[in-house]
């Protein structure tokens, strides 16, 4: 909904901050701004596939999938002729990490998509986030491609 772009900005940040202490992205001046044109973008298309989360009547946790219709340079990295559906960030805030409100929202990006006609769904994840690899493997993805580099 448009009324959660706030939250789901906030908690956006949250996971570029998190992310940044195992280089796999970095908080920039432009971050802010560049996320709250994504997400409000996605919101109002009406195929954004964005959710929130509430755990005790705070925002917990927020997931926001490209729709097939703009997946399009990820789509190549897989041969099968079908819609190719990418998850842009899913980020759990400390305090719900755990109790499966990850992987409710995961389970239901999944149905959303299958019911659109998605087969594929595709993910990066950064390998050394001790908390991705397992949540990612547990959802069912595997690596496609994995790639490392040593920060200089």
């Amino acid at each position: 909904m448009p009324d959660d772009l706030d939250a789901m900005c906030r908690l956006y940040l949250e996971l570029v901050k998190y992310e940044a202490r195992f280089g796999w992205l970095s908080l920039l001046p432009m971050t802010a701004a560049a996320a709250r044109v994504e997400l409000a973008d996605k919101l109002a298309r009406g195929d954004g596939w964005c959710w929130l989360a509430e755990s005790d009547g705070e925002d917990a946790d927020m997931l926001a999938v490209h729709h097939p219709d703009h997946s399009g340079r990820i789509a190549s990295a897989v041969r099968k002729p079908s819609p190719v559906a990418y998850v842009g960030s899913l980020y759990a805030r400390p305090v719900s990490r755990g109790r499966g409100i990850g992987a409710a929202l995961t389970a239901h990006a999944h149905a959303v998509a299958a019911a659109a006609g998605v087969e594929i769904i595709l993910v990066h994840y950064a390998a050394p986030n001790p908390l991705s690899v397992p949540f990612w493997s547990r959802q069912g993805y595997r690596p496609l491609l994995t790639t490392w580099e040593r920060l200089a």
